[in-house]
């Protein structure tokens, strides 16, 4: 399986530090389950409160042209704080 990583930290609660704690993450879950990550998203400093965000919008527009068939986030507050999105 081939997987997208996405991580997100917001201006008020995390740090650069946590791109990289999220990305360990989920490169130590991909590779214990075999997935391999066909690519990485990062949106640094924005607020998950709506979707306009580089990061996100090129992992949906790379979703949509099927260029990998998951994607793995460390937690689903990083992907958006509405589920729905």
């Amino acid at each position: 399986m081939t997987a997208a990583a996405y991580a997100r930290y917001s201006t008020d609660r995390q740090t650069d530090n946590s791109i990289a704690a999220q990305l360990d993450a989920i490169i130590a879950y991909c590779q214990k389950s075999n997935i391999s990550i066909a690519r990485t998203y990062v949106d640094e400093a924005q607020s998950g409160t709506n979707t306009n965000r580089d990061g996100f919008i090129n992992l949906l527009k790379d979703a949509r042209a099927k260029k990998f068939n998951a994607v793995v986030i460390y937690d689903i507050s990083r992907g958006s704080r509405d589920i729905a999105d």
